[in-house]
């Protein structure tokens, strides 16, 4: 076995892995927000920054064309988040 065969259970466990710490991340931000949706929220996220940090390597019609870095992945959903999180409401508002 070689190439994507071999490197589909790391990307896969990095993906995994991303995606605990994203909802180890949400659990202040969204308690409100259903288990389900808060799950898919986050697998969302992980593959979303998974792609967005991947460093090239190769021309992009290759398959497995980048190496992907999961320290970079959670920093950018780190920072994705921050800032994309609601405001606080406003004090008095509803008093």
């Amino acid at each position: 076995m070689s190439g994507t065969s071999m490197s589909n259970p790391g990307v896969f466990g990095a993906f995994l892995l991303l995606t605990r710490g994203v909802l180890v991340l949400l659990a202040d931000q969204l308690p409100k927000m259903q288990q389900k949706e808060l799950t898919q929220f986050a697998m969302d996220l992980a593959r979303y920054s998974m792609t967005q940090t991947a460093e090239k390597v190769a021309p992009v019609d290759e398959v497995g064309d980048r190496f992907i870095d999961v320290w970079a992945a959670f920093e950018f959903a780190a920072k994705t988040l921050k800032e994309n999180q609601p405001a606080p409401p406003a004090a008095g508002l509803f008093d």
